[in-house]
């Protein structure tokens, strides 16, 4: 089994200063980081799933779509691609 090494959490409405989208937390950091680069702006994420057969690949259900991105390429900001 792979070490977990991320938190993911979907937002589907902006309150108190947060925006909507996706965000990570590197376990031991305790900072949240925005993963919004080509997903739609308006886009609220109401469900995330990790591939069964590839973890490395992210899905997030969104207002505006289905959306897809390698978490392994988070770091260099890769877009999203809707699926």
């Amino acid at each position: 089994m792979d070490r977990i090494s991320h938190l993911y959490a979907g937002t589907a409405r902006g309150m108190g200063g947060t925006g909507r989208g996706l965000y990570r937390l590197a376990l031991g950091d305790g900072l949240w980081q925005p993963l919004s680069n080509g997903l739609p702006e308006d886009a609220g994420v109401h469900a995330l799933a990790v591939h069964p057969q590839d973890p490395a690949t992210l899905y997030a259900g969104t207002t505006r779509g289905l959306f897809r991105i390698f978490a392994l390429i988070l770091a260099r900001r890769a877009p999203w691609r809707n699926s």
